[in-house]
């Protein structure tokens, strides 16, 4: 029994054959002196008979004058012709002008997923290479054996040896039969044409056709003008590609996969339907092209038929389960349809083909970023950047993955992401944005629980980040939009209005910033208003009621700019009611009501508007109390009443001492005093120093005759708030 060799021995065979049998296929410049300068390397190949020598259909087509060099010998051997070929593999064996030890064949059926190869080359010049690999996949359509190194250009045509050094493959780089898919990457990796093809072209005639007459042949023409199509494809230039493969196909059509390949460029240049009828072709004429079931599958993706494109993918599954492309584009169309749990099966399923696979663990990252698993998106995100930091920055994965930190809210892990872009992009103005959103959130998060000088530090460093990005771009309304709320948190209300008004010239049909620009100009108005500025502060509320109509129409569902509106409509009430301009009061009370209703109906659970509702009905009750109307203001206090008991309903694990104390207002206005007696008590139980629950329950026992209890509740209420009596 043969002891099997180890990966040394191997790697030992292979240098014995690269001394012996294994040869660069070069093409000599017409017309030149025939010098190393005038020679164009073009890849590899290997001896099979004396005088035969084996090698790709791309290396030799189109050359005027080729030879193969055993470099180890310094020997060049003219090409006279060739003796067969197999335009569909890209095999060919040539006749050549001298002899060498062949290389023997090995039965490429016998190969199995996870066998130890090696693949003999010169990918550099005249340095032969012996790359060690192993096989992944064996396709299941033509028996191509998928290779997990990445083999360069120089390699196509040479040997891939086994562990006894058989030949059982030869490499392919760029060949008809790589068609290009969509939906995952391409099939540009290195494969290996199995060795059995090469045993049936050896067992047929040996007839030598010279190299230029076999050249003038219209299918090898076809193939030659393919190739170069594959080559543009491969650099990107896909118009000219484009142009190749149509020439190609006039000159062969027979070049089944051309069809695929053409299929996946009408896709890349927007023309999904031309695709599709492409691909349809390659599948009439060879129902087990896979790569057109990809690429069809891909166009209907891109057309947004998904079933469609499950089903392409699920038959090129059929075909071969080990494509991991089948998987990526069935989950791209799984996803669209909002099916994420199978789609991340899929993605799950190509990790198991290739956990180091960077290119899927961005697209499930992408997945589930956008079906907000930030958590998972994160994981991805990590593992990328683990098994390529180069990749994670060419691809923006750390932008990506602070984007999702901030949505996860770990806003220092945001900040230490956007610090990463920003110090090798220093004129990235949405790293810098997103960084000063992130320094906001912690801001706000600090003010929330009372830590102003915290909050103050944050919201500055946010204001210098959005002075970064406005420095870099001074047209995005948003950067000033969110300037604009910071300086609001901070009460610089004048400037937090400069940038509103700025954000709204650049987009004037952004509801949030005609929202927020009320908000700032009604805290500007209840200031003046405070100041004694009646006039003033009035004219900045009756702006800011403006700016939340204009929201309103641009989104008239939005229930808070109601609300809002509402509130500035109470503001302007109230100062009226100061002045006891009851008339104008009355009349924003009454459109005050009529918003916060609006609101409630968009949003019945708006706890809020009941709070503000309370308020408002019970002042515009009074009104109309004060006025004589005693029916209309005995149905506004009944509308408090009920306000408040579904603000009491809705808030039931967090009772409000104002809401309870409305209540009992509204109860004490009708006349049902052991009622609102009992409102004050439940008031002052919930909140101990209520002084306007002493002051009140003090008058509506004064009214009950209880006149020692009313004395103590009104003086408990003065020690608690001197200046009650004037509220």
């Amino acid at each position: 029994m043969m002891r099997q060799k180890t990966n040394e021995e191997v790697q030992q065979i292979g240098e014995n054959l690269l001394q012996k049998s294994v040869v660069r296929i070069m093409w000599e410049k017409t017309g030149k002196k025939k010098d190393d300068d005038n020679i164009i390397p073009r890849g590899s190949g290997f001896f099979v008979g004396q005088d035969l020598v084996a090698t790709n259909v791309h290396c030799i087509v189109d050359g005027k004058s080729v030879f193969a060099e055993l470099v180890s010998k310094n020997t060049r051997f003219s090409v006279d012709g060739v003796v067969a070929y197999d335009v569909e593999n890209d095999l060919a064996i040539l006749k050549v002008n001298g002899n060498a030890e062949p290389i023997s064949l090995g039965n490429s059926d016998s190969v199995q997923v996870g066998d130890v190869v090696c693949a003999i080359g010169f990918p550099g010049g005249k340095e032969g290479i012996i790359t060690e690999g192993i096989i992944h996949e064996i396709r299941e359509s033509d028996k191509r054996l998928q290779i997990n190194q990445y083999l360069k250009p120089g390699y196509s045509g040479g040997p891939v040896i086994n562990r006894v050094g058989e030949v059982i493959g030869v490499t392919a780089m760029v060949s008809i039969g790589l068609a290009s898919y969509v939906g995952g990457g391409t099939s540009f990796n290195s494969q290996a044409i199995p060795a059995n093809k090469l045993h049936d072209m050896l067992s047929g005639g040996v007839e030598t056709e010279p190299l230029q007459k076999w050249n003038n042949n219209p299918h090898i023409q076809g193939y030659a003008k393919g190739i170069e199509g594959l080559t543009k494809l491969r650099q990107g230039k896909h118009n000219e590609a484009l142009e190749c493969i149509n020439a190609a196909l006039e000159l062969n059509a027979d070049l089944v996969e051309l069809y695929a390949n053409r299929a996946g460029l009408k896709v890349l240049t927007g023309e999904p339907e031309d695709a599709i009828k492409d691909c349809n072709t390659a599948i009439e004429l060879n129902p087990a092209c896979i790569e057109a079931y990809l690429n069809r599958g891909g166009a209907n993706l891109i057309l947004e038929q998904y079933d469609d494109a499950i089903a392409d993918c699920n038959i090129a599954i059929k075909l071969n389960p080990n494509i991991v492309q089948s998987y990526i584009c069935r989950a791209n169309a799984k996803s669209e349809m909002g099916k994420q749990e199978e789609a991340l099966e899929d993605f799950d399923t190509v990790l198991n083909f290739n956990p180091d696979s960077e290119e899927i663990y961005l697209s499930r990252a992408s997945l589930r970023y956008e079906h907000k698993d930030y958590a998972g998106a994160i994981e991805d995100f990590d593992k990328l950047i683990s098994l390529n930091p180069d990749f994670g920055a060419f691809f923006q994965v750390y932008a990506s993955r602070g984007l999702a930190k901030y949505y996860h809210k770990d806003y220092e892990g945001a900040i230490e992401d956007y610090d990463i872009v920003i110090e090798s992009s220093p004129k990235d103005a949405g790293a810098f944005y997103n960084r000063g959103m992130a320094k906001y959130k912690i801001g706000s998060s600090h003010a929330n629980k009372k830590k102003k000088k915290a909050s103050r530090k944050y919201y500055h460093d946010a204001i210098d980040d959005f002075n970064q990005a406005i420095n870099i771009d001074p047209k995005n309304s948003y950067f000033y939009y969110d300037r604009g709320l910071t300086k609001r948190q901070l009460s610089e209300f004048e400037e937090s209005l400069k940038d509103l008004d700025t954000s709204i010239k650049l987009n004037s049909k952004h509801c949030c910033s005609y929202f927020n620009r009320g908000l700032v100009k009604r805290n500007l108005g209840s200031l003046k208003i405070k100041k004694g500025d009646i006039f003033g502060g009035r004219k900045f509320i009756q702006e800011a009621i403006d700016d939340y109509s204009q929201g309103i129409k641009l989104k008239h569902n939005q229930s808070t700019s109601y609300h809002n509106r509402g509130y500035a409509n109470y503001h302007l009430g109230k100062s009226y009611a100061d002045q006891k301009r009851m008339n104008k009061a009355r009349l924003h009370y009454q459109d005050a009501i009529d918003d916060y209703t609006e609101a409630i109906k968009h949003q019945p659970k708006y706890s809020l508007a009941y709070e503000h509702r309370t308020l408002t009905n019970y002042l515009l009750g009074k009104c109309e109390e004060d006025s004589g109307n005693s029916d209309e203001a005995a149905k506004l206090f009944h509308a408090t009443i009920a306000d408040c008991d579904e603000y009491i309903r809705q808030r039931s694990g967090k009772l409000n001492a104002n809401i309870i104390h409305k209540r009992g207002a509204a109860n004490a206005a009708l006349g049902e005093y052991e009622q609102a007696v009992k409102d004050f008590n439940h008031a002052i139980q919930t909140k101990p120093k209520h002084a306007l629950s002493y002051y009140d329950r003090g008058n509506v026992k004064h009214a009950l005759g209880e006149y020692e209890e009313a004395k103590a509740d009104i003086a408990r209420a003065i020690e608690l708030d001197p200046d009650i009596d004037k509220h």
